[in-house]
């Protein structure tokens, strides 16, 4: 009996390298560090949005034996996330399948497929957590001149964290979380008072796990992913700031950290919100397969209250 006849051009979903890009990560990326996944079931939808009325004592809880309780007013609201598909492909000729003896040429296709979508993601999160418009009123400063940290002889880094801290601690969360872009943190390694207090510790230059405990972070993280534009030049994603934020460790939709990155997990073909699809390219001359990869994903700002931006931290 003849074989059932297959579209050459249909290709298929792979789900082996799908799951590959669902767990392939690139260490020196700090985006879902600070916006944190959180899967959900929609492309689209709403999450919640709860009040700070647990942090007010303005009721009184005194209450005269047959009397009623006084009762409080609590506020929710909404705001809606989005995960468009983000997508980038590449060909494979059969020429290349011939002639590539460095391990699985797919699999090679994809980490670097994914490599550029991660490398926009953290493109995304950057924007958006370098902004001041991101940040409540009082929730961010434009640091210049002699408060610039450049300035080793009068800058005060450790005090301007505090002030952060006590900032964000209002939100009734403690931060927990530094992202230092690479050029300040060639100068809090040098910093006066940062060596100050770890003068009498062997080991040579200052770690970041020395600059987090100066501060009073739980962890800090080093931004030093790069960006090449068409002409070559090169520049750090996270330019010369730092951002202090309270970041939950077990993400949910209704938690209050600064960000999340909400990932369609459902979104049809993938697996957690990865798909990786192989196609055979048209025309046929070509000669060649077309790997594809997607990540459904959108970031967003969930709690202006609960981060801090030193804007322009060294000159």
């Amino acid at each position: 009996m003849a074989g059932a006849f297959v579209n050459p051009v249909q290709g298929k979903i792979d789900v082996a390298l799908s799951q590959f890009a669902r767990m392939y990560t690139n260490n020196t990326f700090v985006a879902e560090t600070l916006f944190p996944r959180v899967e959900v079931e929609h492309q689209s939808d709403f999450y919640w949005l709860y009040g700070d009325e647990n942090l007010q004592a303005l009721e009184n809880d005194l209450r005269a034996p047959g009397a009623p309780a006084e009762r409080i007013q609590q506020t929710l609201s909404k705001d809606r996330y989005f995960c468009p598909d983000h997508s980038l492909a590449r060909s494979i000729p059969d020429e290349e399948r011939g002639n590539f003896t460095a391990g699985d040429v797919e699999q090679w296709a994809v980490s670097t497929l994914m490599d550029k979508l991660f490398l926009k993601e953290e493109i995304r999160a950057a924007a958006l957590a370098t902004d001041t418009n991101s940040y409540a009123n009082g929730n961010s400063v434009i640091l210049a001149g002699a408060n610039q940290w450049s300035d080793l002889a009068n800058s005060k880094p450790i005090s301007d964290v505090e002030t952060a801290r006590s900032v964000i601690r209002q939100s009734g969360k403690e931060a927990n979380v530094i992202i230092i872009s690479d050029p300040v943190y060639q100068v809090l390694r040098v910093h006066p008072t940062i060596v100050e207090r770890f003068k009498y510790v062997n080991g040579g230059e200052i770690t970041l796990t020395q600059i987090a405990s100066a501060f009073g972070i739980e962890k800090a993280f080093l931004a030093s992913a790069v960006q090449k534009d068409k002409r070559g030049n090169k520049s750090y994603i996270w330019g010369k700031h730092v951002v202090l934020a309270y970041a939950q460790p077990n993400p949910t939709p209704m938690d209050i950290s600064l960000g999340k990155t909400f990932v369609w997990r459902s979104a049809p073909g993938t697996v957690g919100g990865f798909q990786t699809e192989i196609a055979r390219d048209v025309p046929a001359s070509k000669k060649s397969d077309e790997v594809a990869t997607h990540f459904y994903y959108g970031q967003k700002i969930t709690s202006n209250v609960s981060g801090y931006l030193l804007q322009n931290a060294v000159a």
